[in-house]
């Protein structure tokens, strides 16, 4: 465009149309005259070309203003488009820097220092002033400066405007008219006159004070860490991707006096690892798994329960932080009590749980061996005529002998009292493994000397042959046991291979299976309960719901229904009925204002891993309207570790929908003590076996270290089969919570239940 276009002077605009004008116009008076008269010499010609010369003129002058003051107004009408268009370019401009000023999060500022005029944008006016003054002036501004800070404040603007600088960076706090108090990083840029003196300032005001208060709680956090890294009485390792030992806290040091930056973590700590189980761990660890395993580290005989997790993740590196707990002293404890509960602390020998494992563990191999069942015969006479000391040390003699005699390759257990368990494996034919059996008693069939009285020793054997006489434990050993008795029977003395003759039981076994069919059909049995007491108040925290049968108008005790259930599959029906009816009795209780009566209610092994458990007990709770933290499960030891995954994911269960979880017949089985902390376990049932010979040596050890171990994991502890006043002081003496059996009560019929508890 061309410099005429921008701007049109109306004066210049005047003055150049009537110069032009008047130029022509004078050249065309002084010229056309002479023209027309040196042209024609006939003066009526001449008059009549002057008429025509004039309209000439006229015509020729109306073209010449047409052309002029067209083009003038063209432009003047293009100009105003130009000018519109700008216009509408800057009003649009504005509207852009209104709304990037209101959604910016960052204040606006503006301060003209010669006009003493300050500007804020009016949403932060808002939030500091309370107001959405238009004109501010700098003293409006510091009347909000924190007064701890206003005079540093100062100090810097006039330092900055003294110095002459452009870049204007300051950090300071405000008072809001709220007395919110904000910490605003500011950021500006100045402009200079000639004299490059200060002349104006604008620039961003930001809110720091979250992120000063994150960073703050980061710098406690982190101090805190630091803290813990470093007092902390666990051993805290880092190390990387590459099993590479990053840092470890003092308590490490502690230990391992020497530097271990770089050393392997496995290599150092947990070398009994092998590189698959090695790799497992770190799979486990990336796919954020918390992982535990415990080590040994045998030059200062310490056991650590190490616990992994990722800390940090990039791509293919990543770092993870080991935190070590010293459970030396509950290994130990673990240990002691593993020769409590696996051995037999007179002779020496595996017990009946320990060898119930050892014999599981060869019939998952599937391989021919023979369950020979020992019973000395004249222990009772021994016992009455010299007393239990004497019978201890003849099982002590005895135990010895059968130990020394029996081939490594082959197992003896004392089972309990005067019977001993041997299992011989690898057998070719029946006479050999007689003539073993033969070999070995007539090393015990001698006469035997104590304070002067003999006694001649003769023992009662029967045998049970895997897989002819049984393809599990229960039913090898029932055989064997059934042989013993024959052998027993027969006049004692004897050795007896078991045969089905000697079970006349099955018969009996046919009639209870379908008694049971029965029963379950129509619902014909009865729920007692029995009460659990509340050790140190002698009041009623609950009832075990107890199953009864029905035969021949006699409440009949369903131990060997049971068993046949389990085998059968039957237990299954049977535990849901007992549900539902231990839920329906609640409800009536409820009715009669006994809202929550805590109820143990027992699950089978079958039951506990049946697909529709959970759905099934949900839809029974819900039916009755039942609060589950008023219901007890109880699982036996022995079903809790048949598959301890499947065990542990159902508990889990449960446990989250609130009912509480209790571990029956602790002792009995083969639990470690990492099993027991896995389990989502509330309560811990000492098993009545241990509690009825409470005050034998071996017993009070035993109980004592159950008590300690459970409450050392923060879970409860009730002791069943409390029968005598002795039994009760020695557990409340040893801080056990709770207790049944029945020095407190039988189990009872439910419509006793209600006057139990008002009496």
């Amino acid at each position: 465009m061309k410099d005429e276009e921008k701007y049109v002077n109306p004066l210049k605009e005047s003055v150049r149309i009537t110069i032009i004008y008047g130029i022509i116009g004078g050249l065309w008076i002084l010229l056309s005259d002479k023209v027309l008269a040196i042209m024609i010499k006939d003066y009526n010609t001449y008059q009549i070309f002057q008429t025509y010369k004039g309209w000439f003129y006229v015509l020729m002058t109306m073209v010449l203003l047409y052309c002029l003051i067209y083009k003038r107004f063209f432009l003047s009408r293009h100009i105003h488009s130009i000018l519109k268009k700008q216009k509408d370019d800057l009003m649009l401009s504005q509207q852009r820097y209104e709304l990037a000023v209101d959604g910016v999060h960052d204040a606006i500022w503006d301060w003209d220092l010669e006009n003493d005029l300050y500007y804020l944008s009016p949403k932060w006016q808002e939030k500091i002033m309370g107001s959405d003054k238009k004109v501010l002036s700098f003293k409006d501004w510091l009347n909000y400066i924190h007064p701890d800070d206003k005079s540093k404040f100062i100090q810097y603007i006039e330092n900055f405007k003294k110095m002459g600088m452009t870049q204007y960076k300051n950090f300071f706090r405000i008072v809001c008219q709220d007395n919110k108090t904000l910490w605003l990083y500011s950021n500006g840029k100045a402009i200079l006159n000639d004299k490059k003196q200060v002349v104006r300032i604008a620039g961003s005001h930001t809110d720091i004070t979250k992120h000063l208060q994150l960073k703050e709680e980061i710098k406690k956090n982190n101090d805190l860490i630091k803290n813990i890294f470093k007092n902390t009485s666990n051993f805290i390792i880092i190390w990387n991707h590459l099993g590479e030992i990053i840092e470890v806290n003092p308590q490490v040091e502690k230990i391992i006096k020497k530097d271990l930056t770089g050393l392997d973590f496995f290599d150092t700590f947990i070398p009994h690892l092998k590189e698959d189980e090695r790799l497992n761990i770190i799979d486990e660890i990336i796919h954020k798994e918390a992982h535990v395993v415990d080590s040994h580290i045998k030059k200062d005989d310490l056991h650590v329960l190490w616990t992994n997790n990722l800390l940090y993740q990039s791509d293919e590196n990543f770092t993870i932080i080991s935190m070590g707990t010293d459970i030396s002293q509950l290994t130990k404890m673990k240990k002691e009590l593993n020769d409590l509960a696996y051995y037999d602390k007179l002779t020496g020998l595996p017990n009946r749980y320990l060898f119930q494992k050892h014999i599981r563990n060869i019939i998952m191999y599937n391989k021919e061996f023979a369950l020979v069942c020992v019973d000395i015969d004249n222990i009772k006479q021994i016992n009455d005529t010299l007393g239990h000391y004497a019978g201890d040390l003849l099982i002590k003699k005895i135990g010895t002998i059968l130990n020394q005699y029996v081939e490594k390759s082959h197992y003896v257990s004392r089972y309990g009292g005067d019977k001993f368990l041997i299992i011989y494996d690898e057998i070719d034919e029946n006479k050999d493994l007689i003539q073993k059996i033969k070999d070995t008693y007539h090393q015990i069939k001698k006469t035997w000397r104590f304070n002067n009285h003999e006694f001649y020793i003769t023992a009662s054997i029967g045998i049970a042959l895997y897989p002819i006489h049984g393809k599990d434990y229960e039913t090898l050993f029932k055989n064997a046991d059934t042989a013993m008795n024959y052998a027993k029977e027969s006049g004692k003395d004897k050795i007896h291979l078991y045969h089905e003759i000697m079970n006349q039981k099955n018969n009996q076994y046919i009639q209870s299976v379908n008694y049971l069919k029965k029963v379950i059909e129509n619902n014909d049995f009865m729920v007692y309960y029995q009460p659990i007491m509340l050790l140190k108040d002698n009041e009623v925290a609950g009832f075990e719901a107890l199953l009864r049968f029905k035969q021949e108008n006699q409440i009949v005790l369903p131990a060997e229904l049971i068993e046949i259930a389990e085998k059968t599959g039957m237990i299954h029906d049977i535990d849901k009925l007992v549900f539902e009816k231990v839920c329906y009795q609640k409800y009536l209780w409820k009715k009669n204002g006994y809202d929550n009566i805590l109820v143990s209610v027992n699950i089978s092994y079958k039951h506990l891993n049946h697909n529709h458990l959970i759905e099934d007990i949900k839809e029974v709770i819900k039916k009755y309207d039942i609060a589950p933290h008023t219901i007890q499960f109880e699982i036996t030891e022995t079903t809790a570790l048949e598959n301890i995954n499947k065990t542990y994911s159902v508990l889990k269960s449960l446990k989250d929908m609130g009912f509480i979880i209790a571990l029956d017949d602790f002792g009995t089985g083969f639990s470690s003590l990492t099993h027991l902390k896995k389990l989502p376990i509330d309560v811990v049932k000492i098993d009545r076996e241990f509690v009825r010979d409470i005050m034998e040596n071996d017993n009070v050890v035993f109980i004592k270290s159950i008590i300690q171990l459970a409450q050392g994991l923060r879970k409860e502890v009730t002791a069943e089969g409390i029968e005598t006043k002795e039994q009760l002081t020695f557990l409340i003496n040893n801080q056990c919570d709770l207790g049944q059996g029945f020095y407190y009560d039988k189990a009872l019929p439910p419509e006793k239940i209600v006057n139990y508890l008002e009496k």
